[in-house]
């Protein structure tokens, strides 16, 4: 969010109105931190609203290694499925 690589949006309007790359992150680096706040508050208010309703054994007792072990199994998943073939080499 803080730079204009990766937005087509953001890197139109760097290049639209000719500003220099310091000038784009002080004017970004507002939004981004408040974002990143924002982010940080809901995260923990929905983390604590889960401790509150739910059993905190419960948390205690979770074997969090298999769902660690499934989570990067279907990252994989879906980073190869989107890789592109090789092609063939030349012999």
């Amino acid at each position: 969010m803080l730079t204009p690589i990766g937005n087509p949006q953001k890197l139109y309007l760097y290049t639209s109105f000719n500003i220099s790359m310091g000038t784009f992150l002080k004017y970004m680096l507002p939004l981004t931190l408040l974002s990143l706040l924002l982010l940080i508050a809901a995260m923990l208010a929905v983390l604590t609203l889960a401790l509150v309703i739910a059993d905190r054994k419960l948390f205690r007792s979770v074997d969090y290694f298999p769902l660690l072990t499934f989570v990067c199994f279907f990252l994989f998943i879906g980073n190869t499925a989107a890789a592109k073939a090789p092609e063939k080499a030349p012999i």
